[in-house]
This record gives structure tokens, C-alpha cells and sequence, in this order.
């Protein structure tokens, strides 16, 4: 297994065949701040030039009020919602440190924005980190293709042999056999986005190998080091989703191994959800039709859920009911993923997402976790002001 090359993600959101992906191309202008330091502030500029999903170009970072600054050459991917790149290569002999930046595209109605942290891992004895906030005038959407099986989001589980906890674990494959990988720990450890490749491997079309090769953003907390993984996964094909697995093992950067594990990913088909039956009470009281995207079983009285923003984060506000009862009120989705206990009763349970509204970029979408006895399935559901979007979960008597 070679040695891996580190670097800053993206994580890529595929809808059907096509992705609408802006050209980020174009000089982008602002602002860089460092935590902890409300004094200091640089003018920032970024110029850059996209290929489809990578990009590349330079940065210019001067410190408000000097003359003078230092540019860099930058390398990474850009998507609908993200663009993600590290500083790589210094323009001139000037001294400084790379920075590696995850920044959130917002779009409005005269002005672009990327906004989002930068981490400086070589700048002093334990680096800084700080804010990025540009903006550019609008360009045109770029549709990208993406035809293959494989391609698309996949989101689950990667559990490792020396450790009693799993990690969330999403991959986003496109069609020219590049794709990122996004790895976080529920509770403590952090987050961190590496590129790979990937290819079909093996003769009945149902297995890929994935290569993660650059770490693009690490928001790991102290103690954690991320592992580059290789893994040879197979897909499989379930009532309502496909499944992709297989063991994985690693190294981290400095050429250590990993201890192994094994991952697990799914991602839904496109069909049409089960209309349920009237779910009485919330049916009176919302006037909304109850659409099931899934039934599970269960012997257990309480399921854990998490939920989150699938897409763009945007606003969604959602209510939870169980059956007529709401169990969490006006919550608002975002990329963290927040957990709660939800209590069950014998026979059936409808686990409804109510829209409180439609947030900047309709429907509301939310990504869910569910945990509980014989249950461990994620699940992407959507809501409008018509429809509620709901699991059924039957309760063994």
C-alpha cells in the first residue's frame, strides 16, 4: 500500500442523472479572520479556474493595511454546495503556511458567496484556524453528467476492529471514476474529507475499489488521525435501496498502519413513496398527505434518531411526530448531526417529518439515522406543504 499525499473535500449531491454544479471560475474577493484574533484582518483573493468538479488557481493573502502579501497555488473540487481546496505551492519565496479551506456556496439574487473555516495546520507550534468569507458576481449553472451505477451518494457506517464505536461514513462517486469521502465521530473526534479514486473491479459488474488519496480538510479534534482507506466493496440489491460493502484497511499519513474494519453504505432507489393510510389525528390537524418512505420492525419501545440537512443547508425547519404526537418541535435541520430518543408504542408508528417550511432551496430534505433494536438504517426523506414524508416503524407485541 503506498504512501498517501496530504492535501484539503467536497461532498458531491447527486439527483438523478444530473447534478447542477455552478462554474465557479472567476476572481472571488474578501475577507480572512483568525479565531481568537479580532483585531487582525486580511484582504483575500481567490482566482479560480474549474474542469468540471476540480479546480485549481491561486490565492492572495494580505494583511489589511500592508502593501504587500503572499500568494499561493491551490489544487481541489467544487460542487453544488461546497467548494474545497488546499494551498499547495507558494508563488513566490515569500514565507508563510498553507491553509486548507471548506467553503459553503450561498446564492443570491446579484451576488455569489462562499463562506466557510480554514485550517493552518503548519502556522506556529499547534497551527490556527479562522473564517473565509468571499463573494463574486453570479455565472451560469453547469450541468454534469453522471451515468454509471455507482455514481451518487452513499451514507452509512465504518467501524473498525480496535474500536467499540462506529463512524459515519458517506461516499460521493462520480462518473469519471474520481469521488470523495467524508468521515465523522458522533460524539468527539471531529470531522475529515479526503479525494479518491475508485474503478470497477471483477467480472459481474458489482464490485468497485476505492483509494482515498488526499486529505482535502481534517477537523479532527486532538488524539485523532485520520486513516487513507482502500477498500473493495460490493453492491448488492435490497426492496428499497442498494447496499455497498466490504472490509477496508489503511495507513495514516506518516505510513502507519491502521487497524481495519469493515464499511457499510446504502443508497436509496427512486420510487415512488407508499402512500399510507390516514394517519388519524395528524391527518385532521394538518390537512397534509402522509407518504412512507420506508417500514421497519422492531422489538424495542425507543429508537435513537439522528437527523440532518441532506442537501444544501437552507433554513428546513421540521416537526417530528409519532403518529399525532409531536415529539420534536420546529427543529432546524444543518449539517450536524443532532441525536435524540424517540419513544415507540406497540404496533404501528408513524415517524412523520412535518415542513414547518420550505427553506431557501424546496422541498425540505432531511437525512436520518435511525438505531434501535434489529433497526440501523439511514433514510433521505422530503416534505413539502402538501406531503409529509415518514417512516412506519411496527412495534413487536
Amino acid at each position: 500500500m503506498r504512501t498517501k499525499t496530504l492535501f484539503p473535500t467536497l461532498l458531491w449531491l447527486l439527483v438523478g442523472p444530473f447534478v447542477l454544479a455552478q462554474d465557479f471560475s472567476g476572481e472571488w474577493s474578501g475577507t480572512v479572520t483568525i479565531d481568537g484574533r479580532d483585531d487582525i484582518f486580511y484582504d483575500f483573493t481567490v482566482r479560480l479556474t474549474q474542469e468540471e468538479h476540480r479546480i485549481h488557481g491561486e490565492t492572495y493573502l494580505q494583511l489589511r493595511g500592508k502593501e504587500t502579501g503572499q500568494g499561493w497555488k491551490l489544487e481541489g473540487v467544487a460542487d453544488a454546495q461546497y467548494v474545497r481546496f488546499s494551498e499547495v505551492t507558494p508563488v513566490d519565496s515569500g514565507q508563510g503556511c498553507w491553509k486548507g479551506m471548506k467553503l459553503r456556496f450561498k446564492a443570491g439574487a446579484d451576488q455569489w458567496r462562499l463562506e466557510g473555516p480554514f485550517v493552518a495546520p503548519s502556522c506556529g507550534e499547534t497551527g490556527i484556524s479562522g473564517t473565509v468569507l468571499l463573494s463574486k458576481v453570479p455565472g451560469d449553472p453547469t450541468p454534469i453528467p453522471n451515468d454509471h451505477a455507482f455514481g451518487g451518494r452513499w451514507i452509512g457506517v465504518l467501524t473498525q476492529d480496535d474500536k467499540d464505536f462506529d463512524y459515519s461514513y458517506e461516499l460521493d462517486l462520480y462518473g469519471n471514476q474520481e469521488g470523495s469521502s467524508s468521515i465523522a465521530v458522533e460524539y468527539g473526534g471531529g470531522v475529515g474529507d479526503h479525494m479518491l479514486t475508485w474503478s470497477s473491479v471483477g467480472y459481474g459488474g458489482d464490485q468497485i475499489r476505492i483509494d482515498e488519496t488526499q486529505l482535502l480538510f481534517d477537523g479532527s479534534e486532538a488524539g485523532f488521525y485520520w486513516c487513507f482507506k482502500e477498500a473493495t466493496l460490493t453492491r448488492r440489491e435490497e426492496a428499497d435501496q442498494w447496499v455497498l460493502e466490504g472490509d477496508w484497511e489503511g495507513i495514516v499519513y506518516e505510513g502507519t498502519p491502521c487497524s481495519p474494519g469493515h464499511i457499510t453504505l446504502y443508497q436509496p432507489k427512486e420510487q415512488d413513496a407508499e402512500p399510507a393510510p390516514e394517519v388519524e389525528g395528524y391527518a385532521d390537524g394538518s390537512d397534509r398527505q402522509v407518504q412512507v418512505a420506508q417500514t421497519l420492525s422492531t422489538p424495542g419501545t425507543t429508537l435513537q434518531l439522528s437527523i440532518w440537512d441532506n442537501a444544501q443547508e437552507d433554513g428546513d425547519i421540521v416537526t417530528v411526530f409519532v403518529n399525532d404526537e409531536p415529539v420534536l418541535e420546529k427543529i432546524k435541520t444543518t449539517e450536524e448531526h443532532k441525536k435524540y430518543e424517540i419513544p415507540l408504542s406497540p404496533g404501528d408508528n408513524y415517524l412523520i417529518f412535518h415542513a414547518e417550511n420550505l427553506g431557501s432551496s424546496p422541498p425540505n430534505t432531511a437525512a436520518i439515522a435511525l438505531i434501535g433494536a434489529g433497526i440501523r438504517r439511514r433514510i433521505i426523506l422530503r416534505s413539502d406543504l402538501q406531503t409529509s414524508g415518514a417512516v412506519l416503524i411496527k412495534v413487536e407485541e
